[in-house]
């Protein structure tokens, strides 16, 4: 062969290589990857490939899309778990199926995993063919007592269909304040069989039998801290918090039925910045006593829980952050408090070492024994219940770790601002009797570390115009934010700012209530808010007044500041009572004095929403 052919032969493959790197390169590039890498790193796409792909704010999501995965790998297809966080969106164009399991966070909001994805997919630059040969189908998770039920669920399954992806599943949803599982079991009784049908896979009938996703390994060495320190020169995330010590803990609210506490961490020296109106993520532990118990019913003795492990996947990468003590992972990463989810127990059921357990089990979990389940879950709160219950469970470590759903952050409004509170952070905390978060916060010391990082939100005042009015409404621990609000407008105020006026309706049980009192009250007599309190157990024979009671007596006054003085509506606290009561009120308002009827008072409230002047930070019990 002459050295010209070679050169010939060695050009045409160069320039092959070249063309086929730079179709790729060009690929991603139009669908905004965040680097060249992804193609790399792109799944390869089978004939009979399904990738569950989730997006949770608390684990629910992701608990559903493992149950999923492992009922697609049992039925013979090629099933793969993704966080929505770490999907590369060209991976969305390299995929045949994908099924979406997404939750719906605050009002209407896709999760914080979700956004980047959602930014992509919502860009007015996709084309309407862009997805064209991809099947999907997607179950949304939500809350009815939230305005937007399931928003982020149907408003991915409208888009992915607008931008030629197709339909192969119908949309289902979840409702968390009531019947989720319920919902979720009755959506995918028929899934595999569409699935594998639209795949030209023939399905395999489901086993009882379940073997572990990952693989757990004792190892030698120190156990480290739960979670890896955030290094100094990055905002901290949930993956990497910082570590602060709490300064501070003072009694707020102290009553019979009530413990109201304020919690200061120090957050010196780390590289964590906020403004008022942001979450503080607080990672939480189980308490001692219950790790015990599970040791215990693990089979498991103190020594044991000394042991250094790993939980290693298909690629052996720790699933943990680094390598802890089994008791750590115990009492970190595991949700041992939670209500016991029907897909961890059904994983359980098949270590029943006595036959008409496990069958007693297995039957108590179909979706037709509901009601049966949720009898005897009034007896059984947490999954340890269970095990006690059907005392025969010999649940191997390896397979509840992997089974168990993980233990999320808390999230509290902040109640300080960072103009004024330079190195710590506060925040506000009702204790819940049995909270697994706002009991550790209960009795964590002084000088005490907590693992904490911030979520930004949108629930902020007007950087640039802060003569704009303001109307705050925030009873009981939703007057946090707003107390964040008021330090930010006193910062303000002392460097000679101009501010605009700023009502703040707060509510209370009585006056041994009032949160922040003092602080309050000293703004409202510096002329930072005019404060307006709203007792709900007065005295009798005084009347309950609550927050929207105080705004229907100025409504003329509010309705004025909102539509001529083109005012920032801010609410925070319950989203099931309170909330919805303050936005009946503010829409009879509407229709009052502009004239409006009912449905154009929803219309202009939701119109405010969108250009951010009427914000939300509201949840339900």
């Amino acid at each position: 062969m002459s050295a010209e052919i070679i050169f010939i032969l060695i050009a045409a493959a160069v320039a092959f290589y070249v063309y086929n790197r730079m179709t790729k390169f060009s690929a991603v590039s139009s669908l905004g990857a965040k680097k060249t890498d992804d193609v790399v790193s792109a799944p390869i796409a089978t004939a009979s490939r399904v990738l569950i792909c989730f997006a949770s704010q608390t684990g629910t999501a992701e608990g559903f899309a493992k149950t999923l995965a492992r009922e697609g790998k049992r039925m013979g297809l090629v099933c793969s778990i993704q966080d929505i966080d770490d999907l590369q969106t060209n991976t969305i164009l390299d995929e045949k199926m994908i099924v979406f399991i997404v939750a719906t966070y605050g009002e209407g909001e896709p999760t914080d995993s979700a956004k980047r994805v959602y930014q992509w997919l919502f860009d007015a630059e996709r084309g309407e063919q862009e997805l064209r040969g991809l099947k999907y189908t997607v179950f949304g998770l939500g809350d009815r007592q939230y305005q937007h039920y399931c928003r982020a669920g149907v408003d991915l399954d409208e888009r992915l269909a607008k931008l030629g992806g197709e339909r192969v599943y119908g949309l289902g949803t979840g409702d968390a304040g009531r019947t989720l599982e319920e919902d979720f079991d009755g959506w995918r009784q028929t899934l595999w069989t569409r699935l594998g049908h639209e795949l030209g896979v023939k399905i395999i009938p489901l086993d009882e039998r379940m073997t572990p996703e990952n693989k757990l390994k004792y190892v030698e060495g120190k156990s480290a801290r739960p979670f890896p320190q955030a290094l100094t020169t990055i905002q901290p995330t949930q993956k990497q918090p910082v570590f602060g010590k709490v300064l501070a803990k003072p009694i707020l609210v102290q009553d019979t039925d009530r413990l109201v506490i304020k919690v200061d961490i120090d957050i010196e020296g780390s590289s964590l910045s906020y403004q008022a109106g942001d979450h503080l993520g607080v990672m939480p532990h189980n308490p001692d006593f219950i790790v015990d118990d599970y040791l215990a019913a693990l089979g498991l003795t103190s020594d044991d829980g000394k042991k250094i492990v790993t939980l290693n996947n298909m690629q052996n990468r720790n699933v943990f952050p680094c390598r802890v003590s089994v008791r750590d992972v115990l009492s970190w990463y595991v949700d041992l408090c939670g209500h016991p989810k029907k897909a961890t127990l059904r994983v359980f059921a098949q270590y029943c070492e006595d036959g008409a357990q496990r069958d007693a089990m297995v039957d108590l979990l179909k979706v037709e024994n509901s009601a049966a389940f949720h009898e005897l879950e009034k007896r059984c709160h947490t999954v340890l219940d269970f095990l006690r219950h059907f005392s025969s469970c010999r649940v191997p470590l390896e397979h509840f770790l992997d089974a168990m759903p993980r233990l999320q952050p808390r999230y509290f409004s902040i109640a300080s601002d960072q103009l004024v509170m330079l190195k710590s952070v506060s925040i506000i905390v009702a204790v819940v009797p049995n909270g697994v978060c706002t009991g550790m916060l209960q009795a964590i010391p002084v000088g005490a570390e907590l693992p904490v990082f911030v979520r930004p939100s949108k629930f902020h005042l007007p950087l640039k115009d802060k003569k704009k009015p303001l109307i705050l409404i925030g009873p009981g621990t939703g007057v946090a934010p707003l107390v964040g609000f008021c330090q930010r407008r006193v910062a303000w105020q002392s460097r000679g700012a101009e501010l605009g006026r700023c009502l703040l309706y707060y509510g209370c049980r009585r006056d041994s209530d009032f949160i922040e009192k003092a602080f309050l009250n000293d703004c409202a007599a510096k002329g930072i808010v005019e404060l307006d309190v709203a007792i709900s157990r007065p005295p009798p024979p005084q009347p309950k007044v609550y927050v929207q009671h105080r705004i229907a007596q100025r409504e003329m006054e509010v309705w004025s500041l909102l539509h001529e003085g083109n005012a920032n509506i801010y609410v925070c606290g319950d989203a099931k009572n309170m909330a919805r009561d303050v936005d009946d009120t503010l829409a009879a308002m509407c229709m009052k004095y502009g004239q409006m009827t009912r449905e154009a008072a929803s219309a202009f409230l939701q119109k405010l929403q969108q250009q951010d002047r009427y914000l939300r930070d509201v949840w339900t019990a």
